[in-house]
């Protein structure tokens, strides 16, 4: 008997209620990590003491498509002056990319119809 028996079953179980998607994206940021002024802490409450921030500089995402229908992507992105809002660009490249797939999916599906259609029509 296998001694992790029930946890493979758990395992199993949550395999079961996956769902596959058509696109996955991976993304990583690299960041630079700079001191910030502390203010005074107070007795009269709890506090964390802030004494550094991670100032982001760079972005690298991965559009990978479960079909391989398309191909990967990469896209890389890197900080060209100190006032540059990375976290801003990286959210705007993002949904750049999702409403291109979108774009492509609803191509897809209006595909697969079409065929649906055609084979109901010769049956």
């Amino acid at each position: 008997m296998n001694p992790n028996g029930d946890y493979t079953k758990q395992i199993q179980g949550q395999l079961n209620k996956s769902m596959q998607v058509p696109v996955v994206f991976y993304a990583d940021f690299e960041s630079c990590i700079q001191p910030i002024d502390t203010c005074q802490p107070s007795s009269n409450e709890f506090y964390t003491n802030k004494i550094q921030k991670h100032k982001p500089l760079s972005f690298c995402i991965v559009i990978k498509w479960t079909d391989n229908i398309v191909p990967l992507k990469t896209i890389t992105y890197t900080a060209k002056s100190d006032d540059e809002d990375v976290g801003q660009i990286f959210i705007d490249t993002l949904e750049r990319n999702v409403k291109r797939i979108y774009k492509i999916q609803q191509k897809k599906i209006k595909t697969i119809q079409v065929h649906k259609e055609r084979r109901q029509k010769t049956i």
